[in-house]
């Protein structure tokens, strides 16, 4: 049995459609339209960028997020090391 989040039910999909007495259009963009525009788009807007860069992390499954801004207003990210020892204490499971 395949399990559809509610979200996504295609099931709710018709029903959308049909509420709306419209037909869904499905456009395709290759993945090379996104690598090429990322760089010019980062000109003038880093938002967009990192928005590309996203879109890019499902086709190759790498994606590094620019956390300059967090760091201004929390400080530097914790290491993972960190992290787990935080958590481990907080746990108490190490002292």
């Amino acid at each position: 049995m395949t399990y559809w989040p509610p979200w996504v039910s295609p099931f709710k999909g018709r029903l959308r459609l049909r509420l709306i007495k419209r037909r869904l259009k499905v456009r395709v963009v290759p993945w090379l339209v996104f690598r090429l525009l990322a760089r010019p788009v980062k000109l003038f807007s880093e938002l967009g960028y990192d928005l590309i860069q996203m879109f890019l992390f499902f086709k190759k499954g790498v994606y590094v997020s620019n956390i300059s801004k967090q760091e201004q207003f929390f400080g530097p990210a914790p290491t993972p090391r960190d992290a787990i020892t935080r958590w481990a204490r907080s746990n108490q499971l190490i002292s």
